[in-house]
Formats: structure tokens, C-alpha cells, sequence
């Protein structure tokens, strides 16, 4: 089995821990997610940096969604689950979704298929239509 070799680092930019990271479908974009309240996005491809999104809570989980482009799902520890999308230097538009759960989301994957969304709550997993999940 080859050995993975090192193609960029990201530094500079999350002050703590970085507990979450996810490429965008189209290959372009990496957003990490940190202890510190921070998303940040990133060049995949320049390795530099983009954009940051600081909140009132640390980022548990990010989530491109597959079918609407460069759209990021982001949970955070409060139990905020927020969509957003249209990144530009003034500013990007974020929509709160509305999962019917008030805890922390640590996990989550989307069927765009069947436009339905699993989510992971301390010891249970739910599955909901995405019907209200902003954006």
C-alpha cells in the first residue's frame, strides 16, 4: 500500500483544535471547522486561504450539500444547524435549519436522492425529510 505524501498544510488561521473538514463536491474548496467558533475556507488547489465564519459555539460538523453548489451545512456545539452559501469578501447568505432537535448534531450525511437527511444525537440517529433545512 502506498504511503500518503503531504500535498499542502493549512495553518494560520483556527486558533484551537480543528474538529471538522470536508471537501467541496467540486473539488475546489476545503472548509474546516474548529474549537475556536471558526469555519474557515480554503483554495484546495493554491492551499491559501479564503473566508471565515466565526459563531457563538464550536463547529462540530461540515457538510457540503451535494446538490446545491457551494452550499456548507454546519453544526455547532450549541445545537445550531445552519446553511451557507453565496461566500463573497462582503459577506455570505446563511439560513438557520430547523431539524425538530434541540442538542448537538456530531453527525450527518444527505440523500439527495430521496431528499432525506440522517443526523447523529448522543445515542440516537434520526432520520428527516429536508424539507426545512434552509436554503
Amino acid at each position: 500500500m502506498p504511503a500518503y505524501v503531504e500535498h499542502k498544510t493549512l495553518v494560520g488561521e483556527h486558533g484551537d483544535s480543528v474538529n471538522t473538514v470536508a471537501f467541496s463536491p467540486c473539488g475546489k474548496y476545503l472548509a474546516s471547522g474548529s474549537s475556536n467558533h471558526s469555519v474557515c475556507i480554503w483554495s484546495v488547489h493554491k492551499g491559501s486561504f479564503l473566508f471565515r465564519v466565526v459563531f457563538d459555539s464550536a463547529i462540530n460538523i461540515l457538510h457540503w450539500h451535494p446538490t446545491r453548489e457551494e452550499t456548507l451545512i454546519c453544526s455547532c456545539e450549541d445545537g445550531s444547524v445552519l446553511s451557507m452559501s453565496d461566500f463573497r469578501p462582503s459577506g455570505f447568505e446563511k439560513k438557520v435549519i430547523r431539524l425538530g432537535i434541540k442538542a448537538p448534531v456530531f453527525c450527518m450525511d444527505i440523500d439527495a436522492s430521496a431528499n432525506l437527511w440522517a443526523i447523529g444525537v448522543g445515542n440516537q440517529v434520526n432520520i428527516t425529510a429536508g424539507d426545512n433545512q434552509g436554503g
